[in-house]
């Protein structure tokens, strides 16, 4: 180590004095202020998992037996708008739920 310089080991109280709870916004699922992706292969389900998530969390409906906090959805439909747009209108058919003013959407590549 450089004289001058400070050490980056730090005691085991410090490094726990800043411990912020998560915030879940689907029950131990799914963290506020966190960017997930989600992968796998193509026409695997991803998009119709997502779909159902976006109305989920849309109308504070359960996802998969776990409470989800209702909240604002940007859905990112940059590959393929046109497939999204009608597994959005499916999912609102079947579910019987609305494309509602919390639902968003980015047509296209950015």
């Amino acid at each position: 180590m450089t004289v001058g310089m400070e050490s980056p080991i730090i005691p085991g109280k410090s490094f726990v004095a800043d411990y912020v709870a998560p915030n879940y916004i689907v029950d131990d699922t799914i963290q506020r202020g966190r960017l997930l992706s989600l992968t796998g292969k193509t026409g695997h389900g991803k998009t119709a998992v997502m779909a159902y998530l976006a109305f989920c969390f849309a109308h504070g409906k359960e996802f998969g037996g776990r409470e989800t906090e209702q909240g604002r959805v940007l859905f990112l439909a940059g590959e393929n708008p046109d497939d999204v747009r009608a597994r959005f209108l499916v999912c609102a058919d079947v579910y019987g739920l609305a494309i509602n003013e919390n639902m968003h959407f980015l047509d296209g590549i950015i």
